[in-house]
């Protein structure tokens, strides 16, 4: 689907195709430009279905009525830019307590990792992190470090400055990046070693 979803409550669709059961699904905002995006079930999986022979109607609607899209398609391939669609979610979950100064605290990264590209490159990323702490946290500029290393290339979260995440409500605990979209890297998934550093995280003012 090609998409202009301007933030995560104008990025809601609704697909139904023939007669089989509606699907909800999300796509990752894309600010003000028109961007490509696959579409993803509730569980992260892409949308598929089995057309019938003959005739078929596809009904495709903004389901909160804020997104914006002018192209669908189908099709019996992975991606027509030969990119693999099959990524696997999982939650890497870094205790934050002794650089937060707020006991039991932690940052969770959910991360995403597939091939992509037309040499099925391996490569890693993050959907979103939050935090979970008792108390809301001041937090600014997060920097992944890979291997070691951090890289300009993974920089989306060094624009993040929050004067209040975390605490009791579930809302709060996403970290904003204040860029378009998430942090991704060429890797190895066997190997590779994930770290975050921060300029600044501690109790909210």
């Amino acid at each position: 689907i090609r998409v202009k979803a301007a933030d995560a409550d104008q990025n809601n669709f609704f697909l139904t195709v023939g007669n089989n059961q509606g699907i909800d699904f999300e796509v990752d905002p894309s600010g003000e430009d028109w961007v490509w995006r696959q579409l993803l079930d509730a569980d992260g999986n892409p949308v598929v279905t089995t057309l019938p022979a003959g005739a078929t109607t596809v009904v495709l609607e903004a389901a909160d009525g804020g997104g914006k899209f002018n192209t669908l398609l189908l099709t019996n391939r992975d991606d027509p830019n030969r990119e693999i669609f099959v990524t696997e979610y999982f939650d890497i979950e870094v205790d934050i307590s002794a650089v937060s100064k707020v006991p039991n605290s932690k940052l969770i990264a959910t991360v995403w990792k597939k091939a992509q590209g037309e040499e099925d490159k391996k490569a890693i990323g993050v959907a979103e992190m939050r935090i979970e702490s008792d108390v809301p946290l001041r937090i600014k500029n997060i920097k992944p470090i890979i291997n070691g290393v951090f890289s300009l290339n993974h920089a989306t979260y060094t624009f993040v400055d929050m004067a209040s995440v975390g605490g009791p409500d579930r809302a709060s605990q996403v970290i904003q990046t204040g860029g378009s979209t998430a942090t991704t890297w060429l890797a190895d998934y066997e190997t590779d070693q994930i770290a975050f550093s921060f300029e600044e995280i501690g109790p909210a003012q």
